[in-house]
Order: C-alpha cells, then sequence, then structure tokens
C-alpha cells in the first residue's frame, strides 16, 4: 500500500504528460478497494498516509468478526461476514412423496413461534435437484422480504402450500424400529393370524419421519399388528428357510413351518419373544 501510494504521488507530477501511466497507479489503488475520495486526499495531502479507513463493498449486518487490531493478514484474507438480511431464506424439508407437488414460484404460507398470530408469504426459489439419502428429503428453499428486521438467521419457522399436503386420513405411523430398509425398498412383517404367532413380510411406502416413528402411506391399514421388536429375529428366520425376505424378494407371499407361513412357536428351546403393536 505504501509502495503504490508513493507510486500514485510520483505519477499525479506527470499526469499531464503521462496519462496513461496516472490513470493506471490510480486504478491499482482502487484494486485495494480505496475509493475515489481516499485516493483524491492522498493526492492533495502529498504525503503517504499510513492509516486509512476499509470501506466494505456492500452495506448489512455484521454476522461475524474475524480479525482482532494488530493481526497480521494476508491477501484476500476476509475481516468480517456481512449480511444484508432485507431478504432472508427460508429452507424446507419435503418428503419424496411430495416433490411432484412443488414447483418455483409457488407461494408457501409461514409460521414462526415469534410471531404467532401472524402468517407471511414467501416465494420457492429453489428445488434441491439431490435427494438425501439418509433422510429421504430433498431442501426447499423460499425467499422471504425482511425489510422490517422480523426475521432473524437461525430462526425455526413452518411452512404450507396450498394443495401439497398429503392427506393423512387413511394413514398409519409405526414405530421406527418396525421398518426394515434396504434403500429400495422397505418392509414390515404383520401378524396374519390373532391366535398365533404368523408373520408376513409386506412392503411399505414411507411418509414423514415423525420422531422414533414412520406414517406409511402404503401397504398398511388401521387395525394391522406389526412387528416392533424382533424384527431382524423374523427376518433371518424366513432367510433361513428360503421364504422371502427382505434381501429375498423372490419368495413365496408368505412364511410358514407347516402351512406356507412362518411359525415361531413355543418349545423348551429359545424362546422368540414379539411385541406387537396397534396401528394408530
Amino acid at each position: 500500500m505504501v509502495a503504490a501510494q508513493q507510486e500514485l504521488l510520483t505519477a499525479s507530477s506527470l499526469k499531464e504528460s503521462q496519462t496513461e501511466l496516472y490513470k493506471a497507479v490510480r486504478n491499482k489503488l482502487k484494486l485495494w478497494k480505496l475509493s475515489e475520495k481516499q485516493i483524491n486526499a492522498i493526492e492533495t495531502a502529498g504525503k503517504v498516509q499510513e492509516n486509512f479507513p476499509v470501506f466494505a463493498t456492500v452495506s448489512g449486518t455484521v454476522t461475524m468478526k474475524m480479525v482482532e487490531e494488530g493481526d497480521y493478514l494476508k491477501q484476500g484474507q476476509p475481516l468480517y461476514k456481512i449480511a444484508n438480511l432485507n431478504t432472508v431464506w427460508a429452507e424446507f424439508d419435503a418428503y419424496e412423496n411430495q416433490i411432484s407437488s412443488l414447483k418455483e414460484g409457488q407461494t408457501i404460507k409461514l409460521t414462526t413461534n415469534a410471531y404467532r398470530n401472524e402468517v407471511f408469504d414467501a416465494k420457492v426459489s429453489f428445488i434441491d435437484p439431490l435427494l438425501n439419502s439418509a433422510t429421504r428429503t430433498v431442501v426447499v428453499r423460499a425467499v422471504l422480504q425482511n425489510k422490517k428486521d422480523l426475521f432473524k438467521p437461525g430462526m425455526f419457522v413452518e411452512g404450507v402450500i396450498e394443495g401439497t399436503q398429503t392427506s393423512t386420513e387413511n394413514t398409519v405411523s409405526v414405530p421406527s424400529t418396525a421398518v426394515m430398509w434396504t434403500g429400495e425398498r422397505s418392509v414390515v412383517y404383520v401378524k396374519t393370524n390373532p391366535n398365533e404367532a404368523i408373520f408376513e413380510m409386506r412392503e411399505v411406502l414411507l411418509g414423514n419421519a415423525n420422531g422414533d416413528s414412520y406414517t406409511i402411506l402404503e401397504g398398511l391399514k388401521n387395525g394391522d399388528e406389526v412387528v416392533t421388536n424382533g424384527t431382524f429375529t423374523v427376518d433371518a428366520a424366513a432367510q433361513l428357510q428360503g421364504k422371502k425376505s427382505m434381501m429375498n424378494a423372490s419368495g413365496g407371499k408368505t412364511m410358514t413351518g407347516h402351512e406356507g407361513h412362518l411359525g415361531m412357536q413355543e418349545d423348551n428351546s429359545e424362546k422368540i419373544q414379539m411385541k406387537p403393536t396397534i396401528l394408530k
């Protein structure tokens, strides 16, 4: 910076005869993020300035201070993070069964605990082209106008798009321990006979995850009993008998010891405890 200012002072005395050189030196200082006013002040003072303010190229709110007084800085090292919060992003997780109903430009109705009695509008600006394989969701981003500084980064909001809600009237939920999945399909074991420990593997379509449970969109109905503890034991017994199982989808529809079903019989050897649950 000192050398660049010295070049300016030298070039300023030759600006009539060396116009191009003078412009190049001024442009060099502009690349150091000095304003026209600051450059003129150096030229008017006729001496090198060792201390002067550095102005950010954008206005906004400082979200992070990354230096302290007296620090040595490298070229390109950031000093502060500054964000213009006149608009903010709201990001939502949308499940697979909701993707077909989502489009850019749709209006989302937002609510937040900070303003319980108010509903805000936002526009969908981006739908992630990649699916998160762990959560089976995609990120949906909406832009919120925030000129009144109502929304703070990190706040939780809930959003609803009219016409995209999945009907829950005929859906059921099961504990997450009841579901086995390979990444391509999800299965549960259903008790087919209320009086016997006979189970049938059934493929299901998973919906939203709610804490320790899954919403089942297809494959089960209210009143079905499913295995929630010992699921892998039932599946292992099916595999040993060469029946249809999670890893062998080509087996028969049902599994048994005597009548085409997998039967868990009580004897004096090790007993397998199963815990059916009523779907709600």
